[in-house]
């Protein structure tokens, strides 16, 4: 990424299609929304970034590559090592995306991306990235979606580029898919009804694990030989206050 093509403040360009583009990076220095000119071959293959508070920069390039695969990349990005709560991750295309100030970021999807192939389903689609930290994919959100199998573009949530080495498309089970064809509605109030998460016949299994994740796949809850007691309280390594209960919300089980 030592060599890239430099807009400074934001400076406009056009004229971008399939035969004009940077086969490469791009990078930005300023605050307005900013439409990286990037592509591979003769795929043009956007990536936007929106307006900063504060000057910022961003650098960022587009591969036509399976990330299991990466030739210009030292690690390989296995698509078999990502969160739980993620079903699938694109093995046709990823983007590199540096920066140390937090935002989101819109990738988009042509024909060749073969959404179909990672979910037929449009709201299940997320960006995802490669954790430095993990060294597996993380799900990064879906804040806006827009378009159809063939085309369109997808919105992340709020994240730190420089955490991440790579970004792509991926999808997350169904509720069905992760949690059974069963939903639990449980009010942790202390009134005595519906308390805690039950499973009826959990004494018939000798063994058993629950794991528990909010929307973003992150484990809340983990226990062995669960006792249908859990009442909203998480024992996740990620949580500050184990002793609060987690916000009101819609949570998955496997």
């Amino acid at each position: 990424t030592s060599i890239s093509l430099d807009y400074i403040t934001h400076d406009l360009f056009d004229g971008e299609d399939d035969d004009r583009h940077t086969d490469g990076y791009t990078s930005v220095l300023g605050t307005n929304e900013f439409t990286f000119p990037i592509g591979d071959d003769d795929r043009l293959r956007p990536m936007i970034i929106p307006a900063q508070s504060s000057e910022t920069y961003f650098n960022g390039a587009y591969f036509s590559e399976n990330p299991n695969t990466p030739t210009t990349f030292s690690t390989i990005f296995s698509t078999n090592d990502k969160q739980v709560i993620l079903k699938d991750i694109s093995s046709y295309e990823f983007w590199d995306l540096d920066g140390a100030t937090e935002t989101s970021v819109t990738l988009t999807w042509d024909s060749f991306s073969n959404i179909e192939d990672i979910t037929p389903l449009l709201p299940l689609l997320r960006v995802v990235g490669w954790s430095k930290a993990e060294n597996k994919w993380i799900n990064l959100g879906n804040e806006n979606i827009q378009g159809d199998l063939t085309e369109g573009r997808i919105t992340s949530s709020n994240f730190i580029p420089d955490d991440y080495e790579v970004i792509t498309i991926g999808s997350i089970f169904s509720d069905v898919e992760l949690g059974g064809s069963d939903n639990y509605l449980i009010s942790p109030n202390e009134d005595g009804t519906n308390d805690a998460l039950v499973f009826e016949g959990l004494e018939l299994y000798e063994k058993n694990e629950l794991i528990i994740f909010n929307r973003w796949g992150n484990e809340v809850f983990k226990k062995t030989n669960y006792e249908n007691d859990w009442g909203a309280v998480s024992n996740g390594r990620a949580t500050i206050q184990k002793a609060k209960k987690l916000p009101a919300g819609t949570y998955f089980y496997t």
